[in-house]
């Protein structure tokens, strides 16, 4: 699906973006590349065809080697991911955004101290609790779409929270961070897998953003199997012998 502004775009099973060794995901759009920290600890690279994925645990993440420069507020964060465990007992980051502790201006959280939930945070806001539980088996999909005043979160394609904002635009300084970030001073990280990420330049609305979430699932989502169909088609028994 071709969405204009895209600012970044990850994708782990692409060898240009992760040739599957080394301290760097390569930016596909604008070289914004992520450099993967906290050495020797790096992530694992697991998965297969189309869903490799960097498997990072404790103390493994990685940061924007530059920063941001977007044109105003308006962004839109398309990000699969499937949280593996929990590590603590609080709020426990998956992707933030902006110069850091004090200043992080976004958070994306998988929350131990309120029920296992994902949680999301603009700053001096509210923290939206989307009531959805992370699968620990297979990949959600989290739309973040941030208009000029309106920050709203879809996960699996379902609209689950918004919240208002009154931030103008994001720090000069602003970093992408994956599974890291001082929040409240403190370095919290889930253990997650991540096969892929992308940031776009523009607030998308509740179409596109679904939209979005329905040309991607395939490729991240299997296909149910049931007892001789996968997703309607008949396989073959060999019932005529």
């Amino acid at each position: 699906m071709a969405i204009p502004g895209i600012y970044s775009r990850y994708d782990v099973s692409n060898s240009s973006s992760y040739p599957g060794t080394g301290v760097t995901l390569f930016d596909l759009s604008n070289a914004n590349d992520v450099t993967l920290t906290d050495t020797p600890y790096l992530p694992a690279y697991s998965g297969t065809g189309s869903t490799k994925y960097l498997e990072m645990l404790v103390n493994e993440g990685g940061r924007s080697t530059n920063y941001f420069s977007t044109s105003g507020v308006e962004l839109t964060i398309n990000m699969w991911v499937r949280v593996t465990a929990f590590t603590g007992s609080g709020y426990e980051c998956m992707l933030t955004f902006g110069p850091g502790y004090p200043g992080t201006y976004l958070y994306l959280w998988a929350s131990y101290a309120s029920g296992q939930k994902y949680y999301f945070e603009m700053t001096n806001s509210t923290p939206i609790n989307t009531g959805v539980t992370p699968s620990s088996t297979a990949f959600d999909n989290i739309i973040v779409s941030i208009t000029s005043n309106t920050m709203t979160v879809y996960v699996n394609g379902t609209n689950v929270g918004s919240q208002s904002h009154t931030l103008s635009s994001w720090p000069a300084t602003s970093y992408l961070y994956l599974n890291q970030a001082d929040v409240q001073g403190i370095n919290r990280q889930s253990e997650i897998d991540l096969p892929y990420l992308e940031i776009f330049e523009t607030g998308l609305g509740s179409t596109a953003a679904i939209a979005l979430y329905n040309s991607q699932v395939n490729r991240f989502v299997p296909p149910p199997v049931y007892a001789g169909r996968v997703r309607g088609r008949q396989f073959n028994q060999g019932l005529n012998g």
